[in-house]
């Protein structure tokens, strides 16, 4: 057992908070018509679904996490030896797993939040070209088109790694070692993996919008900044 994984549990929610929440309302539906695919269509109700569940989840993983340590360290042994079912706590540990998870995550929340202050009011969860939209080529724009999918790719993979590894709640369980626990660590890495596919899918229709709304100037900054979210390689 280890309390001082507690305050990592917290900060996680924090970070999970900060990425799976948007900075501004929704957009307008006239602000997404030039996004709006036959695909992007039936996507509108799908993503935002995705991710108040994948917000939840997580929020819902950490605090379990943090109250079943902190029951194993109370002297309130009633309490301990009911939630000891659902793991052996002194597997709930900082691990090197974990921690590897922890500081991917993190730097996908710093660099999501950067995305947000640069674009300002123009960063939406949804594809929108807003009136008397400005093309942003400043800060993390400057190094890949979409660094905030950049950004949630670090924070998801993070989340995984931190979560599901050794160290952690699911982990010291015995969760996957069960039928429910493999259905549901397959359903959960499929969505990740769908989530993450429609990310790429997303950038190049994004790319397709702003160059015919901004021309040269998009042109201009592609190329400056060849590549859409990993530099160097895509």
């Amino acid at each position: 057992m280890s309390l001082l994984k507690i305050p990592f549990l917290l900060a996680g929610a924090y970070c999970a908070s900060l990425c799976l929440t948007p900075p501004n309302p929704p957009a307008k539906s006239t602000e997404r018509r030039q996004f709006m695919t036959r695909f992007s269509f039936g996507l509108k109700d799908v993503l935002p679904i995705i991710t108040v569940f994948y917000k939840y989840l997580t929020l819902g993983i950490n605090v379990v996490e943090v109250v079943v340590l902190l029951a194993s360290a109370t002297p309130a042994r009633h309490l301990s030896s009911r939630l000891s079912v659902l793991s052996d706590e002194n597997e709930i540990m900082i691990t090197p797993t974990y921690l590897v998870g922890f500081v991917v995550l993190v730097a996908g929340t710093i660099l999501r939040v950067r995305c947000y202050r640069t674009l300002g009011d123009l960063f939406t969860f949804e594809l929108t070209l807003r009136p008397n939209h400005k093309l942003v080529t400043t800060g993390p724009y400057a190094f890949v088109r979409h660094p905030s999918y950049t950004a949630g790719f670090l924070f998801m993979n993070g989340l995984l790694i931190s979560q599901l590894g050794p160290g952690s709640l699911s982990y010291a369980s015995g969760l996957w070692n069960t039928l429910f626990g493999r259905i549901f660590l397959a359903t959960w890495l499929g969505t990740v993996a769908v989530v993450e596919s429609i990310l790429v899918w997303r950038t190049r229709l994004e790319d397709e919008v702003l160059r015919r709304e901004f021309g040269r100037n998009w042109e201009a900054w592609a190329e400056r900044t060849r590549f859409r979210i990993v530099p160097g390689l895509y």
